[in-house]
């Protein structure tokens, strides 16, 4: 109903702002520790990115049709890579793919899952999630998949496809 449409909206903006602030308070970090010469303190960023999680946790959980859920997962998956959370993004990442292939999250959710699946030496994997992009070559992931692709062949000794991924890229361009 329109009431329910309202609220979901509130908390999804409430949450995109949080995510806003964040990153902001990361840049402050970082800005701070460069200019003092001391260690990087990162409490307040993830504090802000938790913030995040915690009202995009409430948005899905009781606005599960909610419109813009598919953006929802993948805010709250970045929220937890951010925090080099990689299951609980790997979890988001992988329930938006399956849910809403149509998305235009979902070809950003594969380039995270096949980085973090290269980061895991699984080559095997990051190839099945980098042919998903490769399918869309309009997508500007695109080269940068042909990129990975080439390079994951590479790690499995497959050099006839590293090849051809290489040169697929230096076509695209």
């Amino acid at each position: 109903d329109v009431l329910s449409r309202s609220l979901a909206d509130r908390e999804a903006k409430l949450a995109e702002l949080q995510q806003q602030n964040a990153s902001i308070l990361f840049r402050l970090a970082h800005g701070n520790a460069h200019r003092t010469n001391k260690a990087l303190n990162l409490t307040k960023f993830k504090k802000g990115m938790n913030q995040t999680i915690q009202t995009l946790n409430v948005l899905i959980a009781k606005y599960p049709s909610y419109v813009e859920i598919s953006h929802a997962y993948y805010m709250r998956g970045k929220s937890y890579e951010e925090l080099e959370n990689k299951t609980g993004a790997s979890k988001d990442y992988l329930y938006l793919v399956n849910h809403f292939p149509l998305s235009e999250d979902t070809t950003p959710a594969y380039m995270s899952l096949a980085e973090f699946a290269i980061e895991a030496n699984d080559h095997p994997k990051a190839i099945t999630y980098l042919k998903e992009v490769e399918k869309h070559p309009e997508d500007p992931h695109y080269p940068f998949a042909l990129y990975k692709l080439a390079w994951s062949y590479y790690n499995l000794k497959n050099i006839p496809m590293a090849l051809h991924y290489a040169e697929t890229q230096i076509r695209f361009y």
